[in-house]
């Protein structure tokens, strides 16, 4: 059965483009797959009847608005009355109850001379917005909003579809069986989720896109850091491509094509050293590709480990490499991506072609190689790039690179614990307390397990008190 969910859209006329585009997109999600069991009823003030009524028709209108579960407003140049009017009974409505979840949109672009006197009631309802100490988004153009609007649902959506701990049952008839009814458990949260790196996601997210359009198979995405050695390491790599697969991948992949279907090798695939010939470190990579993957061959063969089942069942492929800058292996990486765009001729017979994403983590080890006027690794680090993009193939264009991970603060880590719905949330600031202990900002290296932690000991809590019920029944 269905978990239906609506949605209130809400704007101006200047955006009923927009409004039409978003409903289209809406009747697209709910025939994908993965939308089998959420139904998403997208409500509009034009579609509602408009028959004489004992009050305002606003006033139904906003009756409607507040019976939804999620409310979208959007403003471009303008504020109209009636859409000013649905925000704030909205806002209120929320502040009161807690629903609906209310989400603004405001357009990001030109405004030109004679339109800036109505924009500035636009300006005011962004600062009127901000006092409240609210959020308001932007978009420039209706695949931004529409991006933004996804991974907004994909945060939402969870919360309005958790399902009940409840272990009671009703009683059954004489003919029926009496077992106990129970419930599953909410799925664990994802620690990954934590390492925002917003900044580098939306880069990836743009790179990713521009492949995309241009039906490019390939892609390369290069990003830096300290070292395991390295005291401070700031990074957590693994979380960071989970973060992009789990998020921005999968919100595009499936705003376009309905479905997302990756897979990724588990553990990181390290590059050879240069300490042996070029053959040999040929013959070491194929052979850590096929362990990666659990796939059994008589011989090693890049060609042939393109044709495994394993990758025509995907669309989207993610290779995840290691290397040390400091052994940083010029002809073989050379050889490598080259090959690649050799052999994706074995994915042609797929109406959808997959697309390869090769992630190479360049660890720097900063405790030998200090940050000075004279030596900068990460700079060293963007040369050796450069130099191999311009001996790579043409067809790839260019590759990412992206910059070291910042340190996750307290106000992270407490928007991850808020978006667990917690029975008891006067847990989280001592939970926080522990996982800082005095600090304002750690690594995510130094958080994660602490994370992981928490999650495994609410889910057998969760799974005890489960159990404790139903022996009492």
């Amino acid at each position: 059965m269905a978990n239906n969910i609506n949605i209130f859209l809400a704007s101006s006329n200047e955006l009923a483009h927009e409004r039409d585009q978003i409903e289209l997109w809406i009747s697209r999600k709910n025939k994908s797959p993965e939308s089998q069991h959420i139904e998403l009823n997208l409500v509009r003030w034009e579609l509602l009847p408009h028959n004489v009524q004992s009050d305002r028709v606003q006033n139904n209108f906003t009756e409607k608005m507040l019976q939804c579960d999620i409310v979208l407003i959007l403003f471009k140049k303008k504020v109209g009355a009636f859409t000013r009017e649905e925000f704030y009974q909205a806002y209120e409505h929320f502040k009161q109850d807690g629903r609906p979840y209310l989400f603004v949109f405001f357009w990001d672009g030109e405004i030109g001379l004679k339109e800036y006197n109505e924009y500035k009631e636009v300006t005011k309802l962004k600062e009127k917005i901000e006092s409240y100490e609210q959020i308001y988004l932007t978009f420039s153009r209706l695949s931004d909003l529409e991006n933004k609007i996804t991974k907004q649902l994909d945060l939402i959506i969870p919360k309005l579809t958790k399902p009940c701990h409840d272990t009671r049952h009703k009683k059954s008839d004489e003919n029926e069986s009496s077992a106990p009814k129970t419930t599953t458990i909410n799925a664990r949260g994802a620690v990954h989720y934590t390492c925002d790196r917003q900044e580098q996601a939306d880069a990836f997210t743009t790179y990713f896109v521009k492949n995309l359009k241009k039906n490019r198979n390939i892609q390369l995405v290069f990003f830096y850091g300290p070292s395991d050695c390295c005291p401070d390491n700031d990074e957590c790599p693994n979380s960071f491509i989970e973060r992009l697969r789990d998020k921005e991948i999968k919100a595009y992949w499936e705003k376009e094509y309905d479905s997302l279907k990756c897979i990724k090798n588990k553990h990181p695939i390290s590059i050879p050293e240069k300490k042996k010939s070029l053959d040999t470190q040929i013959e070491l990579l194929i052979q850590k590709l096929y362990n990666a993957f659990k796939i059994t061959v008589d011989d090693y063969q890049l060609s042939t480990f393109y044709q495994q089942n394993i990758f025509h069942e995907h669309n989207v492929i993610i290779l995840y490499h290691e290397m040390s800058v400091d052994e940083w292996n010029f002809k073989l990486l050379n050889w490598y991506i080259n090959e690649y765009t050799q052999y994706t001729q074995f994915f042609h017979n797929n109406q959808l072609k997959p697309r390869l994403i090769l992630f190479f983590y360049i660890k720097i080890d900063v405790t030998k190689d200090r940050i000075n006027f004279f030596n900068n690794p990460y700079k060293r680090c963007e040369k050796k790039l450069d130099k191999l993009c311009k001996n790579i193939s043409k067809k790839l264009d260019q590759s990412l690179l992206l910059d070291p991970l910042q340190p996750i603060t307290q106000t992270d880590v407490r928007k991850w614990f808020n978006d667990l719905d917690l029975e008891d949330p006067s847990i989280i600031e001592p939970e926080i307390e522990k996982i800082f202990n005095g600090e304002k900002q750690k690594s995510m290296r130094r958080i994660e397990p602490k994370l992981s932690g928490f999650l495994t000991a609410r889910d057998k809590q969760l799974w005890n008190s489960q159990a404790a019920n139903i022996g009492k029944l």
